[in-house]
């Protein structure tokens, strides 16, 4: 995936400010989490301690209360205590107690007294064996009838301290609730324990207490509870149910959720708890968290944007400026209103360049447009040398033709000065007998001249056909200075094919001047065969006359059998320059076919030139200059 110029600035600088924020985010989670715990340890200790103080007062207060009732109760009995008979004291059969000879049992007037004037409550006692029975009382139970007749918990400390023969004052557990009380034993003239006095109060009936405590909330979802000795709630905060109080209390499954401190009420055997969700730490804690996050997503938001748009101003846009001109090859892109710094120096390098280069492309160009012209001109000089090549090469062929129709003239001019030659040898061995074979040599002599009109013809056809060479001599010297003028032309491209331009001169040249040599030697030829002609149509015309002159005619016969071994021999010479000029002809033919190779390549080099002329124009046909 492309990563932006900005991204590569923005990430690790976003990146390093994302880390300091999450560091100064962690450090400020700690701190706010250290102040939550600290807040919440204040808050549990304050309940603590502030129901602790609470109790201790209420337990000054309640024992001087206790004190005086328990000294009105004692005032109330001052009588001599004594045992009486047996009383029912609800459904159970008791001793009574006396107090002045005045038995106790189901009244109430005593304990109503004490309960009015200092409130709480108040019972007297009878001993049956080891248990003291409730015979009068203003203690209720859970119906709301006086608990007369019920016993005192046996195993309780003030039971065994009234056994003892001793007083008791403390927190007693009666009928499942906690009373803060005071026992005195009664005991007769003889000191045995007959019975006891009692008063005191019920905590949970206690204003003193149960405001304090119920007002109480730690943090959100906290509260704070006085526990008795069996664990059950006495009092507790209002701000949560009494029954996750008690399961928090004993520890049950939701206590795992939450933070308690606990603090032990001596005098009472009671516990302050205080408690509260560990959630009222965590959630503020999350939300602090969430909080940090979101000021820190927002500031490095904000600081991305600024940033973002600080760079799109200073660096983003020239060097996106830079960037379109290169992608669009627009060399007449100027970047104006740099700034004096690194991005303004490769601003005004770019506009630099792009003045270099627009010179160098219009020199590209301009120099592309020569080479094109060039490669044309090359091109059109390439197809006339090929066309001349292929004019000499037809030339050359028709040379040949004319040289293969010369050298068959000469071989029919060799079979009929041959025959010539025989006939000459027969009239100068028959010369003596010419005058008796007058009709015979009239014969010969028409034979003869018959021979010499076939030479006259043969040499004719020489003459034509050296003509024919001639003619084709000029027409390749011609060529060949016209190639040498198309070679000068194309000029180091075209030096080869001047060399072979004028190899093809020169044998042209040659070719004339065999020509020449061999009409010299057909037009001797056919002089000699026309003056022998004539002497043989003279010899038929006056065969009179060469019978009377046959000496003279022997001497013609003579002179003719040299003509002809002149004409013999001057046959070789013409044939040997009819193979010299066949030799000259496949050399101008080699010539033009390695003159089409060189024009071929020619081509070639001008049409590679003409494509790397186009190519080049192409690429700066792409530039905007």
């Amino acid at each position: 995936m492309k990563k932006t110029l900005t991204f590569k600035i923005l990430g690790p600088f976003l990146s390093a400010i994302a880390l300091l924020a999450l560091l100064g985010g962690w450090a400020m989670t700690r701190f706010a989490s250290n102040q939550l715990h600290a807040r919440a340890e204040r808050e549990r200790g304050a309940s603590v301690e502030g129901i602790a103080l609470t109790l201790s007062a209420a337990d000054a207060l309640l024992q001087a209360q206790v004190q005086g009732a328990m000294k009105t109760l004692q005032a109330l009995a001052s009588g001599a205590a004594s045992p009486g008979g047996p009383v029912t004291v609800g459904g159970a059969q008791v001793p009574d107690l006396r107090f002045g000879g005045m038995g106790v049992a189901n009244r109430t007037e005593w304990v109503d007294t004490v309960a009015s004037r200092l409130g709480g409550t108040a019972t007297l006692f009878t001993r049956q064996g080891d248990a003291f029975i409730r015979i009068s009382t203003n203690v209720k139970q859970a119906d709301g009838t006086r608990a007369v007749g019920t016993a005192l918990d046996a195993q309780g400390p003030a039971a065994r301290a009234l056994l003892r023969g001793e007083p008791y004052y403390g927190l007693v557990d009666i009928l499942g609730a906690p009373y803060l009380t005071g026992y005195e034993p009664v005991k007769e003239g003889g000191g045995r324990t007959i019975g006891a006095l009692y008063v005191g109060h019920r905590i949970s009936t206690l204003d003193l207490l149960a405001r304090p405590i119920a007002e109480r909330r730690i943090l959100e979802g906290g509260f704070a509870a006085l526990v008795d000795a069996k664990g059950g709630i006495v009092f507790g905060s209002g701000t949560v149910p009494t029954e996750l109080q008690a399961a928090v209390v004993s520890g049950a499954g939701p206590a795992e959720q939450w933070t308690i401190q606990r603090q032990a009420f001596a005098p009472w055997g009671f516990e302050v708890v205080a408690a509260h969700p560990k959630s009222d730490v965590a959630g503020p804690l999350r939300a602090i968290q969430f909080t940090i996050a979101g000021v820190t997503l927002l500031a490095c938001l904000s600081l991305g944007v600024l940033l973002r748009m600080i760079l799109q101003r200073t660096l983003i846009r020239p060097v996106g400026a830079v960037h379109d001109g290169i992608a669009k090859k627009d060399l007449t892109v100027h970047l104006d209103g740099l700034s004096e710094d690194e991005v303004g120096d490769l601003g005004r390098a770019y506009n630099a360049s792009n003045e270099q280069f627009r010179g160098i492309f219009r020199g590209l160009g301009a120099d592309s447009d020569r080479v094109a012209s060039g490669s044309a001109e090359l091109s059109a000089t390439a197809e006339e040398m090929r066309t001349s090549s292929d004019e000499i090469a037809r030339v050359s062929e028709r040379q040949r033709d004319g040289m293969s129709r010369v050298r068959q003239a000469m071989d029919q001019l060799t079979r009929l000065t041959a025959q010539a030659n025989a006939g000459v040898v027969e009239a100068r061995d028959r010369s003596a007998e010419a005058v008796e074979a007058s009709h015979s040599s009239a014969q010969a002599g028409a034979s003869a001249s018959e021979a010499m009109e076939a030479i006259r013809q043969a040499t004719t056809r020489m003459t034509s056909a050296v003509g024919v060479i001639q003619d084709i001599a000029r027409q390749t010297n011609l060529l060949s200075l016209n190639a040498a003028i198309e070679a000068a032309k194309a000029g180091q491209m075209g030096k080869g094919f001047a060399v072979v331009a004028e190899e093809v001169r020169k044998l042209a040249e040659r070719s004339a001047t065999s020509t020449r040599e061999i009409r010299a030697l057909i037009e001797e030829v056919d002089a000699v065969v026309g003056r022998g002609d004539e002497a043989v149509r003279s010899s038929v015309a006056s065969l009179d006359s060469i019978r009377e002159h046959i000496a003279s005619l022997a001497a013609a016969a003579e002179q003719v059998g040299g003509a002809m071994a002149s004409q013999l021999s001057t046959k070789d010479e013409v044939l040997g320059l009819v193979e010299a000029t066949n030799l000259d002809i496949e050399r101008s033919v080699s010539a033009s076919t390695e003159m089409a190779a060189t024009v071929a390549e020619v081509a070639r080099t001008a049409a590679d030139l003409a494509r790397v002329a186009e190519s080049l124009a192409g690429t700066v046909a792409s530039y905007r200059i």
